[in-house]
């Protein structure tokens, strides 16, 4: 169906179907994907990095790249973090239900191909995250911190990353 585009309004349609996931992968899910593709040698760890093969296309050449970086921010907010122990993956004590941060793209892209599901392309995540409204955010143009995740949105959380579902539409 319709959708509005960028920040002119363009309308444009998408003719088929397709799924978006409901909610943001956790910290649990990735620790899962990751102890999965260590165990099938799919990723592997180089310093405080998982890195692992891309296939390539036509923006990258096919080699190894990061997937996921263990060290964490260097800034004042909390964040739960994925570690290696030795022996497997960890997610930090109380953050397992909180969207995974610092995967790159590359990990993104492996994560879906592992469960066999893609990214959706650029146009795909635009109509599903903004619909055919014309608004800068699906409930209008102004950001609301009782509807998003952001610096200062005054939610429990408010200075790190909140649990998946938390922001569900209500």
């Amino acid at each position: 169906g319709e959708y509005t585009y960028g920040e002119g309004d363009t309308v444009l349609t998408i003719d088929y179907d397709y799924e978006v996931m409901k909610y943001e992968v956790t910290n649990a899910q990735y620790a899962e994907f990751l102890i999965e593709a260590y165990e099938t040698e799919e990723v592997w760890i180089s310093g405080s990095n998982v890195i692992g093969f891309y296939t390539g296309d036509e923006y990258y050449d096919p080699g190894n790249y990061e997937l996921y970086n263990m060290t964490g921010p260097n800034d004042n907010y909390n964040y739960g973090i994925i570690n290696w122990n030795g022996t497997t993956f960890i997610v930090t004590e109380g953050y397992g239900d909180h969207p995974v941060v610092y995967v790159s793209w590359f990990g993104a892209w492996k994560f879906a191909e592992h469960y066999g599901l893609r990214l959706p392309t650029e146009h795909e995540w635009e109509k599903a995250a903004r619909g055919n409204t014309g608004y800068n955010y699906p409930w209008g143009d102004d950001i609301d911190g009782s509807r998003a995740n952001y610096v200062e949105s005054g939610d429990p959380w408010d200075d790190g990353t909140t649990p998946v579902g938390f922001y569900n539409g209500q």
